[in-house]
């Protein structure tokens, strides 16, 4: 389970209005990538600074690199 949680990608939508998690890669067109959006109001404000406090402008981050608490919390959100 650790293995696929080092393979999901967090980042803030162009808007940053949205939590983006993605899996998979696409090269021009070629690929797939699976992308699933989630809103930052979902989210409190502590738990928004830990994600800001981690993103840096629009690189991604692996989703294991944040805390459990909010792992299980973008995990919820997911399925």
């Amino acid at each position: 389970m650790e293995k696929k949680l080092d393979e999901l990608i967090v980042h803030f939508s162009e808007s940053h209005t949205d939590l983006t998690i993605s899996l998979g890669a696409d090269f021009y067109g070629n690929g797939i990538k699976v992308t699933k959006t989630i809103p930052l109001q979902k989210f409190s404000d502590k738990e928004k600074g830990e994600i800001e406090g981690k993103i840096q402008g629009n690189e991604g981050i692996k989703l294991s690199s944040l805390s459990t608490t909010l792992i299980k919390k973008i995990k919820d959100n997911l399925f």
